[in-house]
């Protein structure tokens, strides 16, 4: 009904009304986007569980996944990405995915079509890795949320590795105390010799709130983190990444994953054993045993460099 001399009062009136109670409006405006979010998300639903006007499909190893362009585009900027480049897959309605299991992704498509929240304690990990190739943001914050709210002694380790690999602060944030309230157990792990680096282990020995039993734990697992192997190039870049690359048909969406390094894991090697006269030196010599002084100074690595000796004597 337009505003007329007859009926302006009516709609000033009514108008006035709200200007009265903004909070009251608000509440309105906020239960009208959350019907028609659920709305859609209902569509959605039905045209999935009735698989009607399904315009796209996913390929997985043996398994084919039918889905909607518009839902995919909304959600995914890798898929908005690949709809958008005019690649042949966009012609053929067709792509291909890699390093995502079918489970995965079929967890995935049920949170896009339905809304639930699909995460366990056994398949956040592989989610939160797929979320993050596929450029889905919303499930990689519901994914360090569930992180945060389910950290434990049994799972930190595993919550930080992911959490630096995507380099999600939060996380890291919370898991960071556990590590130093564990540290004992924690600098006995394979994960603490192959994977963490130089900057990580020095944060670590440097802390006042490091739980130990004794300074000749940290000395002990400095020299077995410089001993140690490090991951190869290549498993590195995958970690940065979460991905290789994602086929798609003929062609190949590449992400900037850079080539691995032949000679990178010797280098790597070597680069840890430059790092010993630093990492013994946060180290607090004063609080060793007579036993670990001894060992120390007849260690190879040490007596390698004048720096590292220089230091114990």
């Amino acid at each position: 009904m337009a505003p007329t001399s007859d009926n302006f009062d009516y709609f000033s009136a009514d108008f006035n009304k709200f200007r009265s109670f903004p909070g009251l409006f608000r509440i309105k405006a906020m239960a009208m986007k959350r019907n028609v979010g659920n709305s859609i998300i209902k569509g959605f639903k039905d045209f999935w569980r009735s698989e009607e006007l399904q315009d796209f499909t996913v390929k997985i190893g043996s398994s084919r996944f039918r889905c909607h362009r518009l839902l995919l585009a909304a959600c995914s900027e890798f898929f908005r990405g690949l709809f958008r480049s005019g690649m042949k897959e966009t012609e053929l309605k067709c792509a291909t995915l890699q390093e995502i299991s079918s489970e995965t992704f079929e967890l995935i498509l049920k949170t896009l079509y339905t809304g639930y929240c699909v995460l366990t304690s056994d398949t956040v990990i592989d989610v939160w890795r797929a979320a993050h190739q596929l450029q889905i943001h919303f499930l990689i914050t519901e994914c360090e949320g569930f992180a945060k709210e389910t950290l434990s002694t049994t799972n930190y380790i595993e919550y930080y590795t992911i959490a630096k690999l995507f380099d999600s602060k939060e996380v890291l944030e919370i898991v960071w105390p556990l590590i130093l309230k564990n540290a004992h157990s924690f600098l006995q792990t394979e994960f603490f010799n192959s994977e963490m680096d130089v900057s990580d282990v020095l944060k670590l020995i440097q802390n006042q709130d490091l739980k130990i039993t004794s300074e000749d734990d940290v000395v002990h697992a400095i020299l077995k983190w410089v001993e140690c192997k490090p991951c190869e190039e290549e498993d590195s870049d995958k970690k940065h990444s979460g991905r290789k690359s994602i086929k798609t048909g003929h062609n190949s969406l590449k992400t900037s994953v850079k080539q691995p390094n032949k000679d990178m894991t010797v280098s790597l090697n070597d680069n840890r054993k430059k790092h010993l006269p630093e990492l013994l030196s946060n180290t607090r010599t004063c609080l060793l045993s007579m036993k670990c002084l001894e060992m120390l100074s007849s260690h190879p690595l040490v007596r390698e460099t004048k720096e590292a000796t220089d230091i114990i004597f």
